[in-house]
């Protein structure tokens, strides 16, 4: 709870992770931050780079040139850049181990992990659904389904139960307000009114802002999985990233 803003964190955004890093205070603002970056995107780089260098058919410069275009990805390099900490920037190194784990053909420590940044932000079981979806595909059928039918009961219990529930007053669900209220009182609303009606969305507006968005999004290394169509699987997790982007009136 903010004494400043008089609002409740839980209820602007789902990041309980947060409580984990409080001791971190005592450090001051100029060295929170310093060891914010360094874990988070330190970590995040050590663990895509072992990734990287494992890659069988792939010359040394090649792999050099992917890690280069992952640390050029404009997202990252805002993020990294900015003195301020996201709490997002906390689900790099967990996405980092799961996919890790994943390659490793170690599904089920994967998915676990995968699970723990539903603690990070209240979109990622999102991300969830369409990462159950990528492993149904990829041949795990219960764990994959597994996750998308955890990831949507997740997200609805986070943004219709959890968060209002924290909501000190109407200003804790501003962002959630901001970009979702025109479709809905609720999450659970405005996705059966998007069912109903997809043109819908279309009433949002700010569609210079959303192509530019799709843009950073993708770019970089985003765009490569269109080089091998049998590689185009890769980036159904990321569909529902579009998909905000399309939705959110300031996404």
């Amino acid at each position: 709870y903010s004494n400043i803003g008089r609002v409740n964190n839980l209820g602007l955004h789902f990041s309980p992770v947060l409580i984990f890093f409080s001791p971190l205070y005592f450090l001051g603002p100029t060295g929170i931050i310093f060891f914010w970056k360094m874990f988070c995107f330190g970590s995040f780089l050590i663990i895509i780079w072992s990734l990287i260098k494992n890659l069988v058919g792939v010359s040394e410069k090649q792999k050099n040139y992917l890690l280069f275009l992952i640390t050029l990805h404009p997202t990252f390099i805002t993020n990294l850049t900015n003195p301020t900490i996201w709490d997002i920037d906390i689900s790099l190194p967990l996405l980092a181990l799961s996919i890790y784990f994943f390659t490793d053909k170690k599904y089920l420590i994967s998915t676990i992990i995968f699970c723990l940044t539903f603690f990070v932000k209240e979109n990622m079981p999102l991300v969830g659904i369409f990462f159950g979806i990528f492993i149904i595909l990829k041949g795990k059928k219960i764990i994959g389904l597994s996750l998308s039918i955890f990831s949507i009961l997740a997200f609805f219990l986070i943004t219709v139960i959890i968060m209002p529930k924290f909501s000190t007053s109407g200003d804790d669900l501003y962002l959630l307000n901001l970009n979702f209220g025109y479709l809905g009182n609720s999450m659970g609303e405005a996705l059966i009114n998007i069912l109903k009606d997809p043109s819908v969305i279309l009433k949002s507006g700010n569609w210079l802002r959303k192509i530019f968005s799709i843009v950073i999004m993708f770019s970089c290394f985003g765009f490569l999985p269109f080089m091998n169509r049998s590689s185009l699987i890769y980036l159904i997790p990321g569909l529902i990233t579009l998909m905000y982007a399309l939705i959110a009136q300031k996404p």
